[in-house]
């Protein structure tokens, strides 16, 4: 990005971007943005020491001008110099420490908390000086400078005495005026119209120029219209009423494909899973917890099918949970290919049989269970039929459930009430340090055994394997502790492991400066450099 683009933020009449939210924001307050479209107002309006660069998924400096390790778990973080709140008040050592005693206070429990918590002790923070704090971790962490994407840099002048006076929840609303609210992001909030628009503007204090030394971002407005309906953010797009669509399902992307009212975009698969999820607990069927009987219902469903039809070919094969996207992670063992044969095999030699057709465990019943989906999604209800279809060439009869979204997460999650479920495993960052939540034994993401009482061996393994990578400082011996829950994952299959959608996103022609990221915001994560041509 360089002098054709700085030309182009200076002289194109048109100078905003109208890009949709799918739902309302929960809130302004960056600290307790946990819904989608309150993550990307934080996104835009803030900044943070250290960020994941979506695209790359590397880490890269921002408010941090350097980190130097002094020790596994003290750090000395040098800040920026000249860097200034969009009200024009400068930020100091006093702000970084003020946004770590924030998410690391138990008596708000913010969501960041965890990420900063190891053995009930929480990373302290120390003002060496203006431009520089120490960072005192309870623990050595393998994520290293991941740590600080997304806690993003508070204004103390703005919001300490909200923090005193025990309300830091309630700051920072949806009713708040506009000039009451100041981040180090490349815009601001200009307006909010409840159920209609927020509108972002240009942060003119912001501190990233471009390669020219041009100050960015180059738009001056961002206006997020919300548009839960997607059918008719799809029709709004294609009559040029919005400029961008993100996250697109397959289905939207082929009903756009040819349409001269866009570009259409393929970041590649994204780092998300769909999964084959069966109830291992003791109140479910018996031959879930039999490892043959899972590794033949993997080999009989075949993942390049699903990936064509459900996907219209957008969509990669999984072998593990890890995305081949996920580069730095992913191992070079391919996806299974079905084979009906070695599935039937493995069958037999488990003591299962077949009685004209029908298949029959050891015990004699046929082999038959429920699989439960959310209604609302399309591409998982089309992948039921398929897997239905599948495993009914072994002889399995498999009855779909649809399920209201909310009674689906009930059974799933709750009431532990489900026998099969097709699941969708999001995975918020390329480092394994995410995936706490599936391979503890407590993690809330255990599905396949919601409350284990009696942890297989594997179970225990998973759990071993994974605290042991998360606080190992060497890169190389972190990625081979890695390599033993990848194995663990295809020897036991916790999750069946189906497929990772790609990420989709559609935009005007015209946009310059688009490139589709595998994280969110895929569209949206470099708006400081989006910017319309030269006129």
């Amino acid at each position: 990005m360089g002098l054709a683009a700085s030309a182009a933020a200076q002289s194109h009449p048109r100078d905003e971007l109208v890009v949709p939210l799918n739902s309302e924001p929960q809130t302004f307050n960056p600290v307790f943005a946990t819904d989608s479209a309150s993550q990307l107002l934080a996104s835009m309006t803030m900044a943070d020491l250290m960020h994941i660069n979506p695209r790359t998924l590397g880490v890269e400096p921002a408010l941090a001008q350097a980190v130097e390790h002094r020790t596994p778990a003290r750090w000395l973080v040098r800040l920026r110099p000249g860097v200034r709140f969009a009200d024009g008040v400068p930020m100091t050592a006093e702000d970084v420490c003020f946004s770590f005693q924030v998410y690391t206070d138990a008596k708000l429990s913010p969501p960041q908390r965890d990420l900063l918590t190891a053995d009930g002790k929480s990373v302290q923070c120390k003002v060496l000086a203006p431009d520089r704090v120490e960072l005192d971790l309870p623990a050595p962490m393998a994520v290293g400078d991941r740590l600080f994407d997304s806690l993003w840099i508070l204004p103390r002048h703005l919001l300490l005495a909200a923090y005193q006076g025990g309300h830091l929840d309630q700051a920072w609303g949806l009713g708040t005026a506009a000039a009451a609210m100041a981040g180090l992001g490349p815009f601001r909030v200009a307006s909010y119209q409840p159920g209609r628009e927020v509108t972002l503007a240009r942060n003119p204090q912001y501190w990233r120029r471009d390669q020219a030394g041009k100050p960015l971002p180059y738009l001056s407005e961002l206006r997020l219209p919300i548009v839960p309906d997607p059918n008719l953010r799809l029709t709004l797009f294609a009559r040029g009423q919005l400029d961008g669509l993100d996250a697109l399902s397959s289905s939207e992307f082929a009903h756009l494909d040819g349409n001269p009212c866009c570009r259409l975009l393929d970041a590649g698969a994204g780092l998300n899973g769909e999964t084959l999820v069966l109830n291992q607990s003791a109140r479910s069927r018996a031959w879930f917890r039999i490892p043959a009987f899972r590794q033949a219902i993997s080999l009989a469903l075949d993942r390049g099918n699903l990936a064509s039809n459900v996907y219209g070919g957008h969509a990669a094969p999984l072998s593990t949970l890890t995305s081949p996207s996920n580069k730095a992670w992913a191992d070079a063992a391919p996806a299974p290919r079905q084979d009906l044969a070695r599935a039937r095999s493995l069958l037999q030699q488990a003591g299962f049989s077949w009685n004209r057709g029908t298949l029959l465990a050891p015990g004699g019943q046929p082999v038959a269970f429920s699989l439960i989906v959310p209604a609302s999604n399309a591409a998982r209800s089309q992948i039921a039929i398929y897997v239905q279809e599948d495993l009914r060439k072994l002889g399995m009869a498999v009855n779909v459930v649809p399920l209201e979204f909310t009674s689906y997460v009930d059974r799933l999650q709750r009431n532990d009430d489900f026998e099969a479920a097709l699941v969708g495993i999001q995975v918020p960052d390329a480092d394994p340090n995410v995936e706490g939540y599936l391979w503890s034994l407590d993690g809330a993401g255990h599905f396949w055994n919601p409350h284990p009482q009696a942890p297989t061996e594997w179970e225990r393994e998973l759990d071993h394997w994974f605290h042991l990578q998360v606080a190992e400082p060497n890169l190389a011996q972190r990625q081979r502790d890695y390599r033993r829950i990848q194995a663990l994952e295809r020897a036991d299959l916790p999750v069946i492991p189906l497929l990772a959608p790609d990420v989709l996103v559609a935009v005007s022609p015209a946009l310059q400066g688009v490139e589709p990221a595998v994280l969110p915001p895929h569209l949206l994560w470099n708006a400081d450099r989006l910017h319309w041509p030269y006129r």
